[in-house]
């Protein structure tokens, strides 16, 4: 029996070569399906560790199962070690070659900033250039978190811009913030994300909610005040209106965040996702250390072991390397969670993750190693047993691509 898949079309007008948004899911250049999950990463400030964070997207990103990365950065001249076209390409193309599909924001515009600068910033004929040259692969997240007075405003304003983006030749992926309380507003989105989008030439437009104090889950209660967004409700009525959807940063509950901390559970987030098909980027690969449920890692400039890895690492890692599906065309990969499994001499076991886009198999030639799943396809998590021993031992697995 013959089973073909057919791949999906571009949208009615969209002559582009990259990622595109269609009936309220996001596919690749290839008509395939992607929903990214990731992290905000390379964040522009603490500039004494500026040369750590871009090297992480060369290595720790990578290697902690990401599919996407939302670089965090300013327009040119800002603050920041990042804060300028030279090293914003330089991020885009490294992960571009790690198999990250990478989207670009300018913060600046952030909550109250002016919006402006950012406008002339991605209307320029350098970032224009830049657009243009990484088409295939780079999304373009306008503004960080801008308020507007009023969603008819944002709707308005972003038209504009994306017009004008388009009349220049950009027919990247757009990616659009929501428009009121430092992006966690939904109304916006909720009443003209729609017509947002059939205004773009291109109909290549997702939008983005991001989620802090004025969110809540439907496993939290509250005395004084409830925030007014639940997770369980608002983002299946975003979807239902037929746009593209991704919550652009989130983070970890953590009761030792105190007031700092989310009002939902991270649970229900990705439940609530998983359900819906809306990817979602953490906040964020490294934020500081003091806010250690912001960062995946302690030390930015040290490993991704289990003992650099925060409270929020130990959540968000695992279930990237089991669930971050990379697309094809960002060529073969084989990415290991674990170069090497300590196991207890008597009853031991362990497991890692394997994330690949081909076919996998997974073989030893010490006869005392078990292999629960010696081959598959893509992403799996793959368990190990020992034989009882009263000797210290070390063995070789094998794993290979197709």
């Amino acid at each position: 029996v013959l089973i073909s898949v057919a791949q999906e079309t571009r949208p009615e007008g969209n002559d582009g070569t990259g990622f595109f948004a269609k009936n309220g899911k996001i596919y690749d250049p290839d008509g395939e399906e992607f929903i990214p999950l990731g992290f905000n990463a390379a964040t522009f400030w603490a500039p004494a560790v500026g040369d750590c964070k871009q090297a992480n997207m060369y290595t720790k990103v990578p290697q902690s199962g990401a599919n996407a990365v939302r670089i965090v950065s300013q327009v040119d001249g800002s603050f920041g070690w990042n804060s300028n076209p030279t090293t914003q390409r330089e991020l885009i193309d490294s992960a571009i070659s790690n198999q990250l599909v990478p989207m670009l924001e300018m913060h600046n515009a952030t909550c109250g900033e002016p919006l402006q600068p950012i406008i002339d910033y991605w209307e320029s004929e350098t970032m224009v250039e830049m657009a243009k040259d990484f088409e295939k692969y780079l999304w373009i997240n306008i503004a960080n978190e801008h308020n507007f007075d009023s969603p008819e405003e944002w709707r308005d304003t972003y038209i504009d811009i994306i017009t004008s983006l388009r009349s220049k030749g950009v027919k990247n992926l757009i990616v659009l913030d929501a428009g009121d309380r430092c992006g966690q507003d939904p109304e916006a989105p909720l009443t003209y994300g729609k017509a947002v989008l059939d205004a773009d030439p291109q109909k290549n437009v997702v939008f983005s909610i991001h989620m802090y104090g004025f969110w809540r889950s439907e496993d939290r209660s509250f005395t004084d005040w409830t925030p007014p967004f639940l997770v369980e409700e608002e983002l299946p009525k975003l979807k239902e209106t037929g746009i593209s959807l991704i919550v652009g940063e989130f983070a970890l509950d953590d009761e030792a965040a105190g007031e700092g901390g989310p009002n939902y559970t991270a649970d229900s987030v990705l439940a609530v996702c998983q359900r819906n098909g809306i990817g979602w980027y953490a906040w964020s690969f490294f934020d500081s250390q003091e806010a250690y449920y912001y960062s995946m890692v302690d030390d930015v400039c040290g490993d991704l072991s289990e003992e650099n890895r925060t409270i929020a690492g130990k959540y968000f890692i695992p279930y990237l390397q089991e669930h971050a599906s990379i697309p094809e065309l960002m060529g073969s990969f084989l990415r290991v969670s674990d170069p090497q499994i300590t196991v207890p001499r008597n009853n031991g076991s362990g497991s890692f993750f394997i994330q690949t886009n081909g076919d996998w198999t997974v073989e030893t030639e010490d006869a005392w190693i078990e292999i629960a799943t010696p081959n598959g396809t893509k992403n799996a998590k793959v368990q190990i047993s020992t034989q009882n021993t009263d000797e210290d031992r070390s063995g070789t697995i094998t794993i290979r691509t197709n």
